[in-house]
Formats: structure tokens, C-alpha cells, sequence
């Protein structure tokens, strides 16, 4: 480590600098795909350093469930606005299966490698796995006014939202952009692979202590 205050010119190899309008490429589906492919090399050569610090503890799960974020303030006011006087109590159901219809309408992709996007990347890519999907919907669900709605963890890395309205339980698939509706314990014993977590911004439910 060199002291403070000592500062050494060392050579450093840079890049000519682009004029304007030089090395602009055409698109073209020969370009993007060659972007694509280059792209893919990025990733697979810093796949494991990308995944150690996309790495998340259950307790991190749960802190990524945000009613509070401006995002999702944003979105859920906007729907409640379509409502004279907001109340919980009356609109949720409505306003739950509009912001189901959100997040439905967002593209489901499958990722390369663990990357958790933002609901600002979110938002402006119009994409994102299921996982992202399900956290963004609980977060919404939550800030109209969900006492209880969740994210299910599944063995086999399926993920779902559920909730509760009235004396129906309610069962979001990301994968599949379906809600099914009817008895929880019912709906879980049908998810593929047993539950090992349950998460909200509130609490989570470690299933898989027991195993």
C-alpha cells in the first residue's frame, strides 16, 4: 500500500478514443446475435463470482418483499385510485386480481445464473423469473392492504404467491400466470415437491428444519 499523499503515474493501456459517429455498429440480426453470443461469454465466465454475490439467506428473502418501495407505492396507488375511497375491507379482491394481471402481463424468463433484478429493472425490461415475479406480487398484494399474503418456496425451486380474502385462499404460479382459488391446505399438498419456505416482509417459515 503506498502512503497518503504519494501518488505514482503508472502506464495504462486505453482503448482510441471513438470519434463521433465511428464504431457504431448497423443493427442487424447478424450484430445481435454476435452481441448475444458475446454476451453469454460474460456471464459464463464470471457465472460464479455473479452468483456469490447474488446469493441470498432466507432472512434476504424476506427484506426483498417491499410494500413500502416507491415502485410499488406507485403501482398499488395507481390502482387504487380506480377506487372511490379505497378500502381494503371491499376493494381488495378487485384490486388484488388487477395487480395479478400486472404482474402476468411482465414476460417470465429463465436466467442464466441467480440475478435478482429491481422493480426499477423490473419495470423497464418489461421481464423477470418467477421468483422476481412472486416477491413483486407479494409486495403489491401486501401494500393494498394483504394481512397475509406469501411466497412458497417449493424443493423443486417452484414458486408461488398465496393469500387469503375473504374464505377463499388464493394461489398464484408465476410459471404458468394462473391463480387457482379454494382450500390452502389443499392447494399446497398439490405443489410439486414439499414446501421448505414461506416468506413475507414480515416473518418466514423454515419447513425444511424438520427434514
Amino acid at each position: 500500500m503506498f502512503p497518503f499523499g504519494v501518488f505514482i503515474s503508472l502506464p495504462i493501456w486505453e482503448k482510441k478514443e471513438k470519434k463521433e459517429g465511428e464504431g457504431k455498429l448497423e443493427a442487424s440480426p447478424h450484430i445481435d446475435e454476435c452481441r448475444e453470443s458475446i454476451y453469454r461469454k460474460i456471464i459464463e465466465r464470471y457465472e460464479r463470482l455473479i452468483e456469490e454475490n447474488e446469493a441470498k439467506s432466507v432472512l434476504e428473502l424476506k427484506g426483498l418483499v417491499q410494500p413500502n418501495h416507491a415502485k410499488i407505492e406507485g403501482i398499488a396507488n395507481a390502482i387504487k385510485e380506480k377506487r372511490h375511497e379505497y378500502s381494503s375491507e371491499t376493494d381488495f379482491s378487485d384490486a388484488a386480481s388487477e395487480a395479478v394481471e400486472f404482474i402476468s402481463r411482465i414476460r417470465g424468463v429463465q436466467l442464466p445464473v441467480s440475478f435478482w433484478l429491481s422493480f426499477e429493472e423490473i419495470g423497464e425490461l418489461g421481464v423477470a423469473d418467477s421468483m422476481d415475479k412472486c416477491i413483486m406480487l407479494c409486495s403489491l398484494l401486501r401494500a393494498l392492504g394483504s394481512p397475509d399474503a406469501v411466497v412458497f418456496l417449493t424443493k423443486a425451486r417452484e414458486v408461488f404467491v398465496g393469500w387469503e380474502f375473504g374464505e377463499k385462499y388464493f394461489l398464484f404460479d408465476a410459471e404458468k400466470n394462473e391463480t387457482k382459488k379454494g382450500r390452502k391446505e389443499e392447494m399446497v399438498a398439490q405443489m410439486k415437491g414439499s414446501l421448505i419456505y414461506t416468506f413475507n416482509d414480515k416473518e418466514y417459515v423454515d419447513y425444511s428444519e424438520g427434514d
